[in-house]
């Protein structure tokens, strides 16, 4: 019996180990406490424009607000989670195509949304919903099934992966116990796998953590998890629970993690901090947007290395940014904002110049060295 007890010790002494080790270890630092510029970047010094998109302007497609772009086989499959409720299609040219989704409680829809991804060896999409639930379609909309409370704790993101799907719960969930973590992976059909990072003990706010466009991104079979109050970028691999801090970002005057905690206080005080408001990874690049002291900056760093390619003040427009693949990026634009801003850039124009009253726009661009 002693001899069992010790061999259950010396497994559960070996397996905490190799996590504080993982834990402990860190990532490329990449360092953006000093400016490499000295006269502030604009859109012209970070990005080349290669177009636009115009969204068909119909009411079944209108997007007053975009969270998310996904190209998959020419059609670009867009989530708006306050407008649609759901996932709207578009062919290459803007034209609408047909949605995939609905909010309600019959078969096959939801209470609301929060996030998808699409299955490109299956051609399935996968949507997530409340109480931590998925239901799957093919990428022509049809309904195929439903996977219900996948787990107690509170899931926000998802993203495909090599061998099934990562999850986020983004500090936004139980602060203790065995649901407390930050990422939760499942395989194909939805069973868990693993979980892990331990959640900050006291819940992040919403409004103060859900400032990037993309929390979850895959690049390739790497799967990427910025976690911005901590400034550090997670990396997962493979399916077995191989998850690594890629990256450790240093900032002049990081924001504690406690004052995502508040946001009352957060919006009072975050002229004092530096802190992420845009990440984005590609195969070569990472690109941040960030405020350090109640300034914009931008970074360009070669994620190889960790060398800063460009860092500092930020004059212009900062844009959502998806990847699309082959560093090609959408960001969406308002006609609004279109006829306010990129109408006067001395930048590519689209054929027809948008009325005020008109759908999105995507901005096609790649990151300039």
């Amino acid at each position: 019996m002693k001899t069992l007890v010790l061999l259950v010790l010396c497994l559960l002494a070996t397996s905490c180990s190799r996590q504080n080790a993982r834990q402990e270890s860190e990532g490329i630092n990449i360092d953006l406490t000093s400016d490499t510029e000295k006269a502030p970047l604009t859109h012209n010094d970070a990005m080349t424009i290669h177009g636009w998109i115009a969204l068909d302007t119909c009411e079944q497609a209108l997007l007053p607000s975009l969270q998310k772009i996904e190209k998959h086989d020419n059609r670009f499959f867009i989530l708006d989670r306050v407008h649609q409720k759901g996932v709207v299609v578009f062919d290459e040219k803007g034209k609408y195509l047909y949605r995939i989704g609905k909010q309600g409680q019959g078969p096959g829809e939801y209470p609301d949304i929060y996030d998808f991804t699409i299955d490109r060896r299956s051609n399935r999409v996968v949507i997530l919903s409340p109480a931590s639930s998925v239901n799957v379609y093919t990428c022509e909309g049809e309904f195929l099934d439903a996977h219900r409370e996948l787990d107690p704790t509170l899931l926000w993101n998802l993203t495909r992966t090599e061998g099934g799907y990562l999850m986020s719960t983004n500090h936004q969930t139980y602060t203790e116990g065995e649901n407390a973590y930050l990422l939760y992976c499942f395989d194909n059909d939805f069973r868990l796998k693993w979980k892990d990072i331990p959640v900050y003990k006291k819940q992040i706010s919403m409004s103060a953590s859900t400032l990037l466009s993309s929390a979850l991104q895959t690049i390739g079979n790497c799967t990427y998890y910025c976690d911005s109050p901590n400034y550090r970028i997670y990396s997962t691999g493979s399916d077995k629970g191989e998850l690594k801090q890629a990256f450790d970002i240093s900032l002049k005057n990081p924001a504690p993690v406690e004052a995502f905690t508040d946001p009352m206080a957060f919006m009072q005080h975050q002229r004092e901090y530096s802190f992420i408001t845009e990440c984005a990874i590609t195969e070569r690049w990472l690109i941040l947007h960030y405020v350090d002291k109640g300034q914009m900056k931008f970074a360009l760093v070669d994620r190889e290395n960790g060398n800063v390619v460009r860092n500092g003040a930020y004059q212009g427009v900062v844009l959502k940014m998806f990847y699309l693949g082959d560093n090609l990026f959408a960001s969406p634009v308002t006609a609004e904002e279109y006829l306010t801003y990129w109408s006067k850039q001395p930048v590519p124009q689209p054929q027809m110049s948008p009325d005020a009253e008109d759908n999105m726009l995507l901005l096609l661009w790649s990151p300039k060295a």
